[in-house]
């Protein structure tokens, strides 16, 4: 479970910069004008929010893995609300 979740964290740490430096360089668009920050900020709370599981889980000994599977629930959640965003649901200002 650990190195399934280091791998899922870390791929979606490459998703989200990637995404964030597309949309800051133009190459891609919510379509929203002004409102891409609100995604773009969306996705760098959760990518905060989850580092911070992972070390908060790495430096207790805790036997539960309550935190991880919310980890990975919230990254799942993000990456099917941000990848819907940039693709069917997006906006009318590309």
């Amino acid at each position: 479970m650990r190195n399934a979740f280091n791998i899922l964290l870390y791929s979606y740490s490459i998703f989200i910069i990637s995404i964030i430096v597309s949309c800051l360089n133009g190459y891609l668009c919510f379509g929203n004008g002004l409102g891409d920050l609100y995604y773009l900020i969306f996705g760098t709370v959760v990518l905060l929010i989850v580092w911070i599981i992972f070390f908060l889980k790495n430096s207790t000994s805790n036997k539960t893995n309550y935190g991880k599977f919310f980890g990975i629930f919230l990254i799942g959640f993000t990456i099917i609300i941000l990848t819907s965003k940039l693709t069917v649901l997006r906006g009318s200002e590309c």
